[in-house]
């Protein structure tokens, strides 16, 4: 998500390059990340190829998410109390600690 928000506006795709990753495993990932409502992304199709999903933007929910993992105070006691908890770290939980923690440290 950060390569899609420190790209520039005036590009209409962001390329994605991950060490370790192929196009396929972005691809899948950028999907998901559009159906959690975090990025703005399209599918899009080449003859005989797969879908290759490709994002444009970020969402203001994937702004305030990456806003809120940024902060590695944050990010490191949402970690802390999601495992002492024993809690799956799944992203719905991730988001909702990573949320309090930040309302707590705003004073909220």
């Amino acid at each position: 998500m950060l390569e899609i928000k420190n790209a520039p506006c005036t590009v209409s795709w962001v390329d994605i390059h991950l060490e370790g990753r192929t196009e396929r495993d972005i691809s899948y990932h950028v999907m998901q990340l559009a159906k959690a409502g975090l990025v703005e992304a399209e599918g899009t199709t080449e003859t005989g190829s797969d879908v290759d999903w490709k994002a444009n933007d970020l969402t203001w929910q994937g702004h305030d998410f990456l806003e809120a993992a940024e902060d590695d105070t944050i990010w490191q006691k949402a970690k802390k109390h999601v495992q002492e908890k024993g809690e799956a770290l799944t992203f719905d939980v991730l988001k909702a600690v990573l949320t309090h923690l930040t309302r707590q440290a705003v004073g909220l």
